[in-house]
Order: C-alpha cells, then structure tokens, then sequence
C-alpha cells in the first residue's frame, strides 16, 4: 500500500498546503462534485447521456461488462457506497432488478430515481441481511490496511453461503512505474505549470497537495480478501487512458498530435489501469 496524492496549481494558495484524506462523507460528496438533482433527472436516458456513457473512458460502462459476465440477473445485490447509483440504475434496466443500494447517508438523488437504499458504513457493520452478490465500485481507495480488513470481514458476513463480490480497485496498480508518474513525473508537471501561469499572469500560484487515498497492488488486495474468508475467481483490467489524462501535458499533445495517442496508451496507459476489477467468493 502506498498513498496517493495528487497535485493542482492553483492560484493564490499558501505553498506547502496539503489536504488530508476526505473525513466525512460530506466532504467526499464535494470532492465528487455533489449530489444533487438537475436536469439529467427527467429521464433515465438523459440521466445515463450524463452521467453513464463515456463517463471517465467508459470506467462505467466497463463496471458493467465485468458484473454481466460474472453475475446472475436472478441475484440479490448489495451496492457499497453507491453515489449517485448509476451504475445500479443501469443495472436493473438490465435485468438485475433484486439491486439495493447502500451509503453513508441517505441520497436524495437515489430517492428521485426509486433505488431502494439502506444507510449503512461498512466500516462499523455487517449488512442488515444477507445478499447473494456485493458489488463495491470506486471506493476501497479511501481505506488504510487496518479498514480494508473491516470492509472484507463485513463484507464476508453481509454474504449467503458462496456469495460473490464484485470489487473495484479504485485507481491504478502501487508499481515503481506507477510511483514514478503519480510522485515525481505529476509534481514537477505541477511545478512547470504554476511556473508558467505565473508567468503568463504576473499573479503567484502553487501547488495545492491532496492526500487522495490509497494504491495497492493486485496481490495486496488478493491476499487480504483470502486472510478475511475469500477465494480468488479472477481479475481483469480496463481504462488504460485515463491515468495519462491526469497530465495536462500529455492532453495538450493529444490535442494537436493525435497519432501519439495510441502508442502512449500501449507504451504507459497498459501499465496503469485505472480499473481492475476482481472476483471473490466465500467460502
């Protein structure tokens, strides 16, 4: 495990500034970029044009391959951390219609679209009853050690008898490659730009560091699920771009030499998938 942080010039910011990890779901709610009902709420095909397709380099759509393939429509499912439910919704215009949601604190915007929902933090419980599968999205990346030994303990707990959970890493691989891009290659990125937006404006910027959550290898995760009462089934790996895009430079290349795109993604993006999904079961 390693933390993650991330990087941003911005202006007028005292230098040296680092965030802790969010604290509360409020606060990670606004890192999300909120909640809140608009528009995209009148039909379910404008709420998936938003916020569902080609969201994040399809990181939704590719959600969704990995639980059709391994996943029987005539399941009970539980969603940890659910969001805004997207994901979920998607889900039972497909045939998963024994879905229910969960979070921290009830969401209004899962209420609009009529998701049942149960308040519940993984963190200090098991599930009110149990589920055939549980599908974790986006979410383990805020967890240290000593809470994702909670989360798969309640989790196995939450499950019948060889129960399935369906997890997401939640960001890309602890390697040395991965280190070397998100500690040193982004934070001199970082320094570059404040440099120039300085520059450009005669105005003063720094870096704003977030303490953003936490990377883990493949193994890492594997082997603290098998420690908590897990088998192994599989794992597999998408989003090999959007790693890249947190680099403006490389976006800024993208935009005027498109033909770099696919060499860039074949020679880094494959060693950074941002999503990796993997297959447990009780046992």
């Amino acid at each position: 495990m390693r933390k993650w942080y991330k990087f941003e010039p911005v202006h007028n910011t005292p230098t040296n500034k680092t965030e802790s990890i969010d604290q509360s779901f409020h606060q990670h709610a606004q890192a999300m970029g909120g909640y809140e009902i608009n528009e995209a709420y009148e039909s379910s095909d404008s709420l998936f044009k938003k916020f569902y397709y080609k969201v994040h380099y399809e990181r939704y759509e590719n959600y969704f391959r990995f639980i059709e393939k391994n996943v029987k429509k005539t399941a009970t499912i539980l969603s940890i951390g659910s969001g805004r439910a997207i994901v979920e919704l998607y889900m039972r215009e497909h045939g998963y219609d024994k879905i229910t949601c969960s979070d921290l604190m009830p969401i209004e915007c899962i209420r609009a679209i009529k998701m049942p929902f149960i308040k519940l933090n993984i963190l200090e419980t098991q599930a009110p009853k149990k589920f055939d599968v549980i599908i974790c999205l986006s979410v383990i990346y805020l967890f240290n050690n000593k809470e994702l030994e909670i989360f798969f303990k309640n989790v196995h707990k939450s499950l019948n008898q060889n129960g399935l959970l369906i997890l997401d890493s939640a960001g890309s691989t602890d390697s040395f490659f991965t280190h070397l891009y998100h500690e040193y290659y982004l934070y001199f990125e970082a320094i570059f730009l404040c440099i120039l937006n300085t520059l450009r404006t005669g105005e003063k910027y720094s870096i704003k560091t977030k303490h953003f959550g936490f990377r883990r290898e493949n193994g890492e995760i594997i082997q603290m699920a098998k420690k908590c009462g897990f088998d192994f089934c599989g794992q597999e790996n998408y989003n090999f771009e959007t790693e890249l895009t947190r680099s403006s430079i490389y976006l800024k290349l993208v935009k005027s030499l498109n033909f770099i795109e696919k060499p860039a993604i074949q020679l880094f993006g494959v060693r950074m998938p941002y999503v990796r999904m993997f297959k447990f079961q009780t046992r």
